[in-house]
């Protein structure tokens, strides 16, 4: 679920925090950036069960409904199709999920869901699925996975509380619910469902570890580097930020044998354009150019198997 793009971001925004506030321990500093990736996984995870507790929600306002001492016709005869929604029992019956769920103690705020679900009883999408008598596991699926893709990015209750649960949840959302989307649609009634791995590997929890800790250590060295090759760049009017990417882009070029050079270039650049101003990309690609040439013609940048296809 971590993917390499997303974890170099997580190393990026650590690093430019800990060097902007003058260092100091590094290994608290590695603790709080697994910390960080720890908290992203846990937010997917929440997502998850969230189609759970709206079904859970839906069926208590049922029954309050019903325990009314002059109720409606509509609440003596209610209708469940959502709060008994097949897909939502398939979610309670899925181990990893619940046992994770458990674990972790994921609750939604009863708030949150009040105004949730009494945005989601307006929305067509929802009348239409309510109005149909027939019913199906995939037409059950189909509005779980339409609650999460239009009720929930950019609704200002949800992503209040989700920022109030957690500091370093406040740019993982969009992230977090796309993949907790793809999950879902992939969720069949026979077979094993499974969750999305927390790394895709050992190698990529190795790969923060080991990218973040280079970065600090060395980063005196590195620092040079691109002072020396921006010099006709006035160095101090350059955004800290370009020079942090500038930095951890030397250190996985140097660090990691087996991913090519231009790899690692393209990735801080894209990344970049999203973190710092205009002119950083042509900026960054320029100077880091220059050092990879340097570095190169020093010996200094070793690549074997797959990191050597843009050596050739």
């Amino acid at each position: 679920m971590l993917s390499r793009r997303f974890i170099r971001i997580k190393v990026l925004k650590t690093l430019y925090g800990y060097l902007n506030a003058g260092g100091g321990l590094a290994d608290l500093a590695t603790k709080e950036l697994m910390f960080s990736l720890h908290k992203t996984y846990e937010l997917y995870g929440y997502f998850l069960v969230l189609p759970i507790a709206l079904a859970d929600y839906a069926a208590q306002q049922i029954a309050l409904g019903k325990q009314k001492q002059r109720p409606c016709e509509e609440e003596k005869n209610p209708n469940t199709k959502f709060a008994d929604n097949t897909f939502v029992q398939l979610l309670r019956e899925t181990a990893p999920l619940q046992a994770w769920a458990q674990q972790e103690k994921m609750l939604w705020s009863k708030d949150v869901l009040k105004k949730l679900y009494h945005k989601i009883l307006s929305t067509p999408y929802y009348q239409q699925y309510m109005a149909r008598a027939e019913r199906s596991l995939s037409e059950d699926k189909l509005l779980i996975t339409k609650i999460l893709e239009y009720s929930i990015e950019d609704n200002e209750d949800i992503y209040a509380w989700i920022e109030e649960q957690s500091i370093y949840w406040v740019d993982d959302i969009e992230y977090c619910l796309s993949h907790a989307i793809r999950t879902l649609k992939s969720f069949v009634s026979h077979g094993k469902n499974e969750l999305l791995p927390d790394y895709k590997d050992k190698d990529d929890k190795e790969f923060v570890e080991r990218l973040f800790s280079n970065a600090v250590v060395n980063y005196k060295e590195y620092r040079d580097l691109v002072d020396k090759h921006a010099k006709n760049w006035d160095v101090e009017r350059v955004a800290f930020m370009d020079i942090v990417a500038m930095v951890a882009a030397i250190a996985e070029i140097t660090t990691f044998a087996n991913i090519p050079i231009k790899v690692s270039l393209n990735e801080y650049i894209e990344i970049i354009k999203y973190y710092s101003t205009p002119n950083s990309c042509n900026f960054i690609n320029g100077v880091l150019d220059k050092i990879v040439a340097d570095l190169q013609s020093q010996h200094k940048i070793e690549k074997t198997g797959r990191g050597l296809v843009d050596m050739q």
